[in-house]
């Protein structure tokens, strides 16, 4: 789900890959942390990812996470996704399409949205966690993993939501990656945002003439592609 689904990913993923007994504080805090995204009926947070590159200017994306129950709405530069009770929708300006599956089964949500798999790769092995502490209402851990494609990563969470603030990865440079470090930070955080009445009806995106799916009006010239769902609910 790209780096919008990280919110979540992240923390589930942690969960599985870290030492409870040695990190019990830590263990509890991830526990925290993404049972309060699960079981959060509404949510609203902007995000700003920074890639910082060896040579070239850091490249800034902006991007925005709501959610209403189990309905979504995600932002991230020129790309949007739609997640309802009825369909998922990935809208993409630069191609000009319109990609259109049914809705997720409820098993493949939890995966993809709270699931356990994506960090996994990511951290094979953590050598030490260090605990900073909170302060002025965040608290902050740093992950060290040596000898991993991440070998540093820094999480602050916001203790009154028991969300996300920050994550910041440090990629190890003998890697031979272009990217050093991602900072992703997590700003304007509320559980009771307000949304209009359409912020989660497909028909932002799409519509229809009989069984055809055509693109909504803002976006007619778009290219409209659907998706079986048995490619998302296998």
């Amino acid at each position: 789900m790209n780096k919008s689904s990280h919110i979540v990913s992240l923390f589930a993923s942690l969960l599985f890959v870290l030492p409870f007994k040695a990190q019990k504080g830590f263990a509890e805090h991830v526990k925290e942390v993404y049972q309060s995204y699960k079981n959060t009926e509404r949510f609203q947070t902007d995000i700003t990812i920074q890639v910082l590159n060896f040579r070239e200017d850091p490249v800034i994306q902006k991007a925005k996470i709501k959610k209403d129950g189990n309905r979504f709405h995600y932002s991230l530069e020129d790309k949007r996704m739609l997640i309802n009770e009825k369909y998922m929708i990935t809208l993409d300006k630069q191609s000009e399409q319109i990609i259109v599956a049914s809705a997720l089964s409820e098993e493949v949500m939890n995966m993809d949205l709270f699931g356990e798999e994506n960090m996994n790769a990511a951290i094979e092995k953590v050598d030490s966690i260090i605990d900073h502490g909170t302060t002025k209402g965040i608290q902050k851990y740093s992950i060290i993993a040596k000898n991993n494609l991440i070998s540093k990563m820094e999480i602050s969470i916001d203790t009154r939501y028991k969300m996300l603030s920050e994550v910041v990865y440090y990629y190890d440079e003998s890697a031979g990656l272009s990217s050093t470090k991602v900072i992703i930070q997590y700003k304007n955080i509320t559980t009771s945002p307000t949304f209009s009445s359409t912020e989660f009806k497909e028909s932002k995106y799409i519509s229809f003439k009989g069984k055809t799916i055509s693109p909504a009006s803002a976006y007619r010239n778009y290219e409209v592609i659907e998706i079986n769902e048995d490619v998302f609910n296998d």
